[in-house]
């Protein structure tokens, strides 16, 4: 992830006088300005993002435009040990609000604190995995959100459109896709 950042930033940087701006959670940070210190302090204008209740420290949100992104919490493996650096993002425009969930669980508070930073959601980018047939023990410290989560979320936060990304090996079966959308379609009265 930190090796996609040096073409992102040198291509952002070839196309302007100004040097870019990247976004990125305390653990991402770290890891960029210890990988290279040449492209993330000077090449770019970084802004680190965290949410009050992730650990790392950063600002929570920032303005860019009309656009204000808000660091969102969420619960994510990122190295051993550490479960709390991963972030969220909250997109807040003129006409609506965006949720990014990234690579988290449902994790008990999530949606409130996201609805606090979001009271109108038109769209939750979900991070699911396509594993509601089987719960094995210890799913719950899993650090990605199920396709059972997504229901929970459409009725906490009522977004108008939910759309699921990630990448799971069940998804790679056609078969598996379709059903995972039926059964969403069904219990969503979509």
């Amino acid at each position: 992830m930190n090796t996609d950042l040096i073409p992102c930033t040198e291509a952002m940087a070839s196309h302007t006088a100004r040097r870019p701006l990247l976004v990125v959670n305390p653990t991402t940070a770290q890891r960029f300005t210890a990988f290279s210190p040449y492209h993330a302090g000077g090449m770019a204008e970084e802004v680190t993002l965290a949410h009050p209740d992730t650990e790392g420290d950063g600002e929570p949100s920032i303005k860019v435009g009309d656009l204000t992104i808000h660091a969102t919490p969420a619960l994510h493996t990122e190295e051993t040990g550490r479960t709390r650096s991963a972030i969220g993002l909250a997109y807040q425009t003129l006409a609506s609000g965006i949720w990014y969930t990234s690579d988290t669980n449902l994790a008990a508070g999530l949606l409130d604190r996201v609805a606090e930073i979001l009271p109108e959601i038109t769209l939750v980018i979900a991070h699911a995995n396509a594993s509601n047939i089987d719960r094995p023990p210890g799913r719950a410290q899993a650090c990605h959100l199920e396709t059972r989560d997504i229901p929970t979320i459409a009725a906490a936060l009522k977004p108008a459109h939910v759309l699921i990304q990630h990448y799971d090996a069940a998804y790679a079966t056609p078969e598996y896709r379709i059903a995972q959308a039926v059964w969403l379609q069904r219990l969503l009265g979509a």
